[in-house]
């Protein structure tokens, strides 16, 4: 019994140990919980996320995962102010950020808020790609989010299985153009 037990037994702690580690301090998962990052995320696609450590690793554009303080919850958006940043969402819903328009091929402006953000140091402006319907830093009570409530950046749609994908800032593609069977 006890040969099994070194056999089987430290090897299986062994591997559940570095999967704890590796969840708690590299990789883990994220369920969308709203319609607010359509056409690029849907409700109910379950995301791999790496956890982030500084606020130099976030660039705009990456979908980050993040704890938010006002509705107790962690939230899925897209990263579109940096630290020191000037936003400026113009009333056709284009952004202009420190007087350079953003080229986002994944947004819905449709019934867009406007409004001009000055994005503090060690903070960041997020919006949803689906602007219509989202819940964003345009209507938070404090509309930026600050480094270490920033939990990961997301990498890969993992679930459900037709529409796994790389999901990056580097390779972003026209998600409209995506077809969902």
């Amino acid at each position: 019994m006890i040969q099994i037990l070194n056999q089987w037994g430290l090897p299986i702690i062994f591997a559940g140990v570095i999967a704890l580690v590796v969840h708690r301090f590299v990789l883990f998962t994220v369920l969308v919980s709203s319609h607010s990052m359509e056409p690029t995320l849907s409700s109910g696609d379950r995301l791999l996320t790496v956890r982030i450590y500084g606020h130099n690793r976030v660039k705009r554009q990456d979908i980050i995962a993040f704890y938010s303080r006002e509705y107790e919850m962690v939230m899925v958006k897209r990263v579109i102010g940096l630290p020191g940043d000037s936003v400026t969402i113009q009333n056709d819903g284009f952004v202009i950020i420190d007087g350079k328009k953003l080229q986002e091929n994944y947004v819905h402006f449709d019934n867009c808020r406007s409004g001009t953000f000055n994005v503090p140091e060690n903070q960041f402006m997020l919006l949803g790609d689906n602007r219509k319907k989202s819940t964003d830093s345009r209507s938070w009570a404090e509309p930026f989010i600050t480094e270490k409530d920033m939990l990961g950046r997301i990498v890969y749609r993992i679930y459900p299985l037709r529409r796994m994908k790389y999901l990056s800032a580097n390779c972003i593609e026209n998600a409209r153009n995506e077809k969902i069977p």
